[in-house]
């Protein structure tokens, strides 16, 4: 997929969000999810962080590796333990039965 693929995808993805929640009442934001424990909400915030990194990683990369340090250092470390090592414990069956019907 080109950057400029990705770009059209991404607006066009935003343009339809919007048009759903454009109208929303302020106490709909606060609704539940298909994602346990996410509100409308949440899921914006969601996806407007990681749109906005993705923006800035094509508009300025070095403003983009600034700021994922600056995430990075902000982040709750271990020092014990390396970052490999706590991405291969995740395993999502020990966070319940997470995988239903939805």
């Amino acid at each position: 997929m080109t950057v400029n693929a990705m770009i059209a995808d991404l607006e066009s993805e935003q343009d339809s969000l919007d048009q759903i929640v454009a109208d929303l009442e302020s106490s709909r934001w606060l609704l539940a999810t298909e994602s346990p424990t996410w509100t409308i909400a949440d899921q914006i915030s969601h996806l407007q962080f990681f749109d906005e990194r993705a923006a800035l990683a094509l508009s300025d990369p070095e403003a983009f590796v600034l700021d994922r340090k600056r995430i990075i250092a902000a982040a709750p470390h271990d020092s014990s333990v390396d970052l490999v090592d706590r991405f291969r414990r995740v395993n999502f069956s020990t966070h319940g039965d997470i995988r239903d019907e939805r």
